[in-house]
């Protein structure tokens, strides 16, 4: 209820003018205009981004802030590019970061404050039919400091992408931890069926360590694998689920595609090049061979080179025509220059 009367306040005070009196030229708000958080510990930190938008500005303007309330607010919030932040014409949205840092000292407690922010032209001229400042909503801040642990998260997505065969599944996830412990495994569930048939090949349920821990209070897109040796080319559907304290807090059904890891059915086989220039097969092609990924490089995108042998007679008599080709081309050369030198005697 107070998130949502914060929220209709913002809406209200953040709609003002800026050009000509009599139309209604630009507004101005913050999304969330709140900055909560009941489970900090002294010592801990983090950074709430907060998103300003505004329309149809008439030039450049400067964002200003200034935080009020309880002497600890104003010293533990730093509003990062303060009076220096800066919306240009025509710019629709900015983001604004404010850096919240509890010392070590903090008291247990409840504290509040606000954080009143208000638009001006960078230029500093403002024509008499316009006003002079925008005030946005104010930024509600309500904070409290305990000495106790507290262990909370939400799942906010979960994604995959294709994969080669014998590859392991990964699953990106994006967590944010809403508690004040580090969050680096989830419980999770997970079962891959085929597309078309929906036969299922793989059933998984177990504790999984993230690739990437979860610090209080942020947003962290990480990832969680699972070997999948079985899994041959073909379209998946991969059903995930977490869960916390065996309750289930997100399931969504994703798409898998699983390529080919090896290039197969590469032939070799030897070529006779005769002396009359002509290629003959002098020996029968071989048994289909697999190229083995342990072998050559030939996943898929790289570039795999199969040789061939290729064995050449050249008899002596084609090296003896070969030597009178090169001395012909001597001698032509040598006529050439003897006729060139005799012409130009003549003249």
């Amino acid at each position: 209820m107070n998130k949502l009367l914060s929220s209709l306040v913002a809406i209200f005070v953040g709609v003002v003018l800026f050009a000509p009196a009599h139309s209604l030229a630009a507004a101005f708000g913050v999304s969330p205009p709140w900055i909560e958080n009941d489970n900090m510990k002294p010592g801990s930190e983090f950074v709430y981004v907060i998103n300003l938008s505004a329309n149809e500005l008439a030039e450049d303007m400067i964002v200003h802030a200034e935080l009020e309330g309880d002497t600890e607010i104003t010293k533990w919030l730093t509003v990062q590019n303060k009076d220096n932040l800066v919306m240009t014409k025509g710019q629709s949205s900015v983001q604004m970061s404010v850096a919240v840092n509890i010392p070590e000292n903090a008291k247990i407690g409840k504290y509040n404050g606000n954080i009143r922010l208000s638009i001006t032209p960078k230029s500093g001229n403002i024509p008499d039919n316009n006003i002079a400042i925008l005030l946005g909503s104010n930024i509600v801040v309500r904070l409290g400091v305990i000495d106790y642990d507290i262990t909370s998260y939400e799942i906010r997505s979960a994604t995959t992408e294709r994969i080669i065969e014998g590859q392991s599944v990964d699953i990106q996830v994006g967590v944010k931890n809403l508690g004040n412990t580090t969050i680096d495994n989830l419980m999770t569930k997970l079962s891959v069926a085929e597309r078309r048939s929906g036969a299922e090949v793989l059933s998984i349920s177990e504790d999984k360590y993230l690739n990437l821990p979860v610090y209080p209070h942020a947003m962290t897109n990480t990832k969680l694998s699972f070997l999948a040796p079985n899994l041959k080319e073909g379209e998946y559907w991969v059903n995930v689920e977490f869960f916390k304290d065996n309750q289930s807090i997100y399931k969504n059904r994703l798409y898998l595609a699983v390529e080919p890891n090896e290039i197969n059915n590469a032939v070799r086989t030897a070529v006779d090049v005769t002396k009359n220039g002509q290629v003959r097969q002098v020996a029968p092609p071989a048994a289909p061979v697999v190229l083995s990924t342990t072998d050559t490089k030939v996943k898929l995108g790289s570039n795999a080179n199969i040789e061939t042998s290729v064995k050449v007679r050249a008899p002596l008599t084609n090296q003896l025509i070969m030597l009178m080709i090169g001395i012909l081309l001597v001698l032509t050369g040598i006529v050439a220059k003897f006729y060139v030198t005799f012409r130009k005697k003549r003249r």
